[in-house]
């Protein structure tokens, strides 16, 4: 059985990039545009994996977690991994405190995201 992956990314071209790349490999996908369509299907649980952008229109990565938590609202995906660019200290102290991990968006190829993905299922 295919894992189910949940893809938060408002960007349209890393969107596209990441699903057609999951799609190949034949993972379940499902795909959110903004930080409120996000918290929506991620609160429905069911999940193998969220890939959850940090910076959304709507609630921040970190926002989304945080509102799952306060709402006891904590059995929504086996593992969360944020996508970002940001390296800054407090930025990953907030990963690592609300997910299981992240990745560096601007430094992998889309090989290296597949890799990445396998590791954290």
């Amino acid at each position: 059985m295919s894992s189910k992956i949940l893809l938060v990314e408002d960007d349209l071209f890393m969107r596209q990039l990441y699903s057609d790349l999951l799609k190949e490999e034949k993972y379940v996908l499902d795909t959110a545009e903004d930080g409120d369509q996000g918290y929506e299907k991620i609160k429905k649980g069911g999940w193998d994996l969220v890939l959850l952008d940090m910076n959304l229109p709507g609630m921040t990565g970190v926002e989304i977690i945080e509102k799952l938590h306060s709402e006891n609202i904590t059995n929504f995906s086996k593992k969360t991994v944020f996508l970002t660019n940001s390296d800054n200290a407090k930025d990953i102290a907030n990963i690592k405190k609300n997910s299981d991990g992240y990745l560096l968006k601007s430094q992998m190829d889309p090989e290296e995201f597949l890799e990445q993905v396998k590791k954290f299922l």
